[in-house]
Formats: structure tokens, C-alpha cells, sequence
């Protein structure tokens, strides 16, 4: 099946492929693996947990989306370093359902959490479940819990508002990321990469 539809997507000049699979179909991931395909990401949800935080956690209104910038820019710079080697470019999000959750310490933004109504998969547009589609934290606070802390407080407001669910996408080759969100989360799907070297068409 894959070698009829890649050969229409070159000739239509397509070199990048992506499939999304079920992260529990270790058959259809390993024949995808061969295939010559990567991991790319992952989609994850849990159920909202409030609970107890301490820190100086708020939601920032829509107003002060600058008061972030800094940290935009820095996730920025962070994505085009290894291994990620991506060219991202981060603004506050004007769309009515962005929300920006932000840790402080000592009268300094150190972290903000971005959520949304809808992520990237089918499995997030649904009414009772909120998606995290963006995160950042300056290098002296992680691993110190302040981002588990953050997180907590967004579930603990979310909950309150009616929310049951909290889904994630990531990049699989984020050592953060990987280390923090498959403890919290259940991951449902991967997205898998092959990208096609032009010189073999010309």
C-alpha cells in the first residue's frame, strides 16, 4: 500500500511523508520503522487532577501576552538548538481559546504554559478536554517541580471550569519532554516521518 501512494506523492512532488499511528500497534510501528520512517511525535491525554500547589502560579490575561515575549523568544532559540534543529517562531496567540498559564519567581516570568480548545489530533476536539500546545521554562527552574506545579495549578482551574481531560502533543526527540509527559500522560499515537532525498528524482 505504501509503495503505490509514495510513488503518486513523489510525482506530485511531495518528498516529506507522515503517518499517524496507534502507539499500541507495535506491528504496525515496526513495519512502518522498516519502511524508513522516524518518529516524529507523539499525542498523549489524562484525565485533569487538581491538587494542592505551592508557587506563584497565574493565568495571564489576554492584555499582557508581552509580558512572555522574552520567554518566547527564548523557546525559540531553544528549538533551533540539537537536537530539535527546528525553525519555529513563537508569538502570543490572539485566537480566542489560547490561554497562557505562567510560573514567577522573584518578580520574574520563569515558565508559561500554553493551552488550547483543540490540539493537532482528531482525539482533542472534543468539548470537555483542553490541549497544551506550548511550554517553556528558563534553564535554572527545570527540574526543580516548578513545572509539575504549574501544570497542577492549570488542571486545578480547568477542573473547576468543567474540564475532564488534558491532552499533549510533543516531539519524541525532546529529552525533556520524553522524561516528563509519559509519566503524566497515556500516549494513544505516534506520528512517523520519512523524508524522500530529492537527488534520487532528479
Amino acid at each position: 500500500m505504501y509503495q503505490a501512494a509514495a510513488e503518486k506523492w513523489v510525482a506530485a512532488g511531495a518528498l516529506a511523508h507522515c503517518v499517524t499511528i496507534y502507539a499500541h500497534d507495535e506491528t504496525a510501528k515496526q513495519a512502518w520503522f522498516t519502511y524508513g520512517f522516524g518518529m516524529r511525535c507523539m499525542d498523549a491525554v489524562k484525565l485533569l487532577e487538581p491538587g494542592e500547589t505551592s508557587g506563584d502560579f497565574f493565568e495571564l490575561p489576554r492584555e499582557r501576552l508581552r509580558d512572555i515575549q522574552a520567554l518566547g523568544r527564548a523557546l525559540n532559540r531553544h528549538y533551533t538548538e540539537s537536537p530539535f534543529f527546528m525553525n519555529r517562531r513563537f508569538s502570543p496567540d490572539v485566537r480566542e481559546d489560547a490561554r497562557f498559564f505562567v510560573a514567577r519567581r522573584k518578580a520574574k516570568n520563569v515558565a508559561f504554559l500554553k493551552i488550547r480548545g483543540s490540539g493537532e489530533s482528531f482525539a482533542s476536539r472534543v468539548p470537555d478536554m483542553m490541549n497544551v500546545c506550548g511550554v517553556y521554562a528558563i534553564s535554572e527552574v527545570r527540574g526543580t517541580g516548578l513545572y509539575a506545579g504549574l501544570l497542577r495549578y492549570a488542571e486545578t482551574v480547568l477542573v473547576n471550569e468543567g474540564y475532564v481531560r488534558l491532552g499533549v502533543d510533543y516531539e519524541s526527540f525532546n529529552p525533556n519532554t520524553l522524561y516528563f509527559y509519559p509519566k503524566r500522560f497515556t500516549v494513544y499515537t505516534n506520528s512517523l516521518v520519512r523524508r524522500i532525498d530529492e537527488r534520487g528524482n532528479l
